[in-house]
């Protein structure tokens, strides 16, 4: 333990200055080994940071060793900040996943609980058989029991697969969220919610006249549900197609997470037009054709939306909690598009 209380007591001007230094470098070098390696590119960039940090406040004199102390309080907010958005952008998919996953149990075990209640029915009537028309009977209905389990065995294994596939996707995908590479979604081919954060914060850096709109595609999971996840998948696709005409040079589009994807388009438009002119676009009506193994049918899609001028907040981590906020707020929304 390093005592300053014997250069208290003294006018020691200069060892008491070495001390400084000295705890300054302790406190520095602490901060750099044991902060959260939440992201092995981030923290690698954040530590070479404070080893700068730290030259510098070695070198400072009394003035300039407050404006380096200041400048590493900031790094370690920075940094804190983005850990902080890493850990909730995992969080709330590995909230998806369970959800996916109860979603698929709950499809597997409806059509079960079904075929038992009709097997407890026949049981029931059997033992009221007084005749044999009513043997009869039952034996027929017997037997389209028997051929719904069939049925429903065949189904719940098709089910169990795609769900375990699924899953498998989510998890693979989920487990490359600490890396910094640039990853695409494996569904619509866009760039994944990392980069439209790093993107964010470019435009805020940059104080560009950018909006975010963020679009939450209707009825994803009614549509998972009834013709499964790869006509989930087409409508992603379809929807990720369909805003290529909004994009103009400069501009970007990312799948953020789930059903929701985010628009970064740069615009001197004033918020008023421009939010007409978003509404105009999501307004346009357009179906499309899904398919499953027994079943098909038109699905309308459409999606709720938000307009984010990023322009006005003044940071990054602001524009993606309203991101983050909106795509929670429309988790089983109707599919009545909102604002």
């Amino acid at each position: 333990m390093i005592s300053i209380k014997r250069y208290l007591e003294a006018d020691r001007t200069e060892e008491l200055a070495q001390v400084r230094a000295r705890v300054n470098h302790l406190l520095l070098e602490a901060i750099r080994l044991h902060a959260v390696d939440a992201d092995a590119a981030d923290l690698e960039r954040f530590r070479a940071e404070i080893a700068d940090l730290d030259r510098r406040l070695e070198a400072a004199g009394p003035t300039d060793a407050l404006v380096v102390a200041g400048e590493a309080i900031k790094t370690l907010e920075a940094y804190n900040h983005r850990v902080g958005r890493l850990i909730r952008a995992q969080v709330l998919e590995l909230r998806q996943m369970v959800a996916v996953l109860t979603e698929g149990l709950e499809r597997l075990s409806a059509g079960s609980e079904r075929s038992i209640g009709n097997l407890k029915d026949i049981s029931r009537q059997v033992q009221r058989a007084s005749a044999i028309e009513d043997i009869r009977l039952l034996k027929a209905r017997l037997a389209e029991c028997v051929r719904e389990l069939e049925q429903e065995a065949v189904r719940h294994r098709e089910e169990s697969s795609r769900l375990i596939t699924h899953l498998k996707t989510e998890v693979t995908r989920l487990a490359a969220a600490s890396g910094r590479e640039p990853r695409f979604d494996s569904v619509t081919g866009l760039a994944g919610r990392p980069e439209a954060e790093r993107a964010i914060e470019a435009a805020c850096a940059e104080r560009r006249h950018v909006y975010a709109v963020v679009f939450v595609v209707d009825r994803l999971a009614l549509v998972n549900s009834r013709f499964g996840y790869a006509a989930g998948d087409q409508l992603l696709r379809a929807f990720a197609a369909r805003l290529r005409p909004l994009l103009a040079a400069g501009d970007s589009v990312f799948r953020w997470n789930g059903p929701a994807f985010v628009v970064l388009l740069q615009r001197e438009t004033c918020e008023a037009a421009f939010e007409h002119e978003v509404r105009h676009f999501a307004a346009q009506r357009q179906e499309e054709f899904v398919e499953a193994p027994g079943r098909s049918g038109l699905v309308l899609l459409t999606a709720s939306w938000s307009l984010i001028p990023v322009f006005k907040l003044t940071a990054a981590e602001h524009v993606i909690a309203r991101i983050d906020r909106f795509v929670a707020s429309q988790s089983g929304a109707a599919a009545e598009p909102a604002r």
